[in-house]
């Protein structure tokens, strides 16, 4: 009986003659198919459970590799013959088809035996640094595999069980946040797609009572461990919404809408960077500020500005350094340089001086009284 020509395609393509060129071309093509599978990813099941086969001969294209989808699907089969529970297969995907995904317990899911050291190091310190902002999120759905990323390819040395991540300052609890809203916020975010939220604002306008809409995701900022979605209401101007104080979340059907004039660095300057400016302009502002050598060191180390510079005080002496830098004019600023109280005496502008004096003889007077 004549072969199909699906069937000869699939048998010069599969493996099933023997010479070099076939075997490097099947080795290649399952590479990829395993490659085009994605992980598993609860969080946005609603809206992408993995890759089709019509997904993955897209993908095989554009390795080049041009083969039948009853070869690809032979191969997913024996993916499954081979993991068992490691790939998993969603046949209630709709008019795209059954969809495949690997499995956290997978070779594929969540292991990542590709990386170099320097970016499980990365990865590492990335989820150290992100779960102070939101302990439970994303890493939940990857169970204990996320413990594997460091470990892979290490020796005896556990260098990750020696590695933290400690705030400046005194130590803050991160804001309780519903997992749940927090998953739909961050994956309407990703989508794209508008979503329908109630919100707890802290508006007195509102006396309490939520403000109720549909919002475009802009962005997301985290600052000083809290995060941030920056959005509109209908065509209102962008704002920021927090988190923590987000009631209740729904993803819609309809695309994000973003503003023709809207740049998200603008926005955080003028939002999240406590400008002086009444009408939130930035504006930059060349100081001239007199350390004690002690307090100066984290200065010296990390620059305030790109024109930094300092020198030893001619007036005091070895004690104390003058250190001049153009930073932004910001409320920022005036918290930052009361933090370091009598280490620090601001010399230029007078303007800046004379705020910082006040700031000092109002605190003086409280603690008197």
């Amino acid at each position: 009986m004549d072969k199909s020509p699906d069937d000869q395609q699939d048998g010069k393509a599969s493996g099933v003659k023997h010479g070099p060129k076939e075997q490097e071309l099947a080795i290649r093509r399952v590479l990829y198919i395993a490659e085009a599978v994605p992980p598993c990813m609860p969080l946005f099941r609603q809206h992408y459970r993995g890759a089709t086969v019509s997904d993955i001969e897209y993908y095989l294209g554009e390795k080049g590799i041009h083969v039948s989808r009853r070869t690809i699907q032979r191969d997913l089969e024996l993916f499954k013959r081979m993991f068992q529970d490691g790939i998993q297969e969603d046949k209630e995907h709709g008019p795209r088809g059954t969809a495949w995904c690997w499995a956290p317990i997978s070779p594929f899911g969540w292991h990542l035996p590709g990386l170099n050291i320097e970016t499980r190091l990365a990865l590492f310190l990335g989820r150290q640094i992100l779960s102070k902002t939101w302990p439970t999120f994303p890493f939940q759905e990857s169970g204990d595999s996320w413990k594997t990323i460091p470990m892979m390819g290490s020796t005896d040395w556990q260098w990750w069980t020696r590695i933290r991540v400690v705030d400046a300052g005194i130590p803050r609890i991160p804001p309780e946040m519903n997992d749940r809203i927090v998953q739909t916020l961050l994956t309407g975010y990703l989508l794209g797609k508008k979503i329908e939220i109630s919100y707890n604002t802290t508006d007195p306008a509102y006396a309490g009572q939520p403000l109720l809409g549909i919002i475009d995701p802009l962005g997301i900022v985290i600052r000083d461990g809290r995060l941030h979605m920056v959005c509109r209401f209908g065509t209102s101007a962008p704002r920021y919404i927090s988190f923590q104080r987000v009631g209740e979340a729904k993803i819609t059907a309809e695309s994000v809408s973003t503003p023709e004039d809207f740049n998200l660095d603008e926005f955080i300057q003028q939002e999240f960077l406590f400008p002086v400016d009444k009408q939130k302009r930035i504006s930059m502002l060349h100081v001239v500020l007199r350390f004690t050598k002690e307090a100066a060191r984290t200065v010296l180390e990390r620059p305030i500005g790109a024109d930094q510079e300092y020198r030893v005080d001619p007036d005091k002496g070895d004690g104390y350094l003058l250190v001049s830098a153009t930073v932004l004019d910001t409320k920022d600023l005036r918290w930052w340089i009361n933090g370091y109280g009598s280490s620090v005496e601001v010399l230029e502008p007078p303007s800046l001086s004379k705020e910082v004096m006040e700031n000092a003889r109002h605190m003086l007077e409280m603690y008197s009284s």
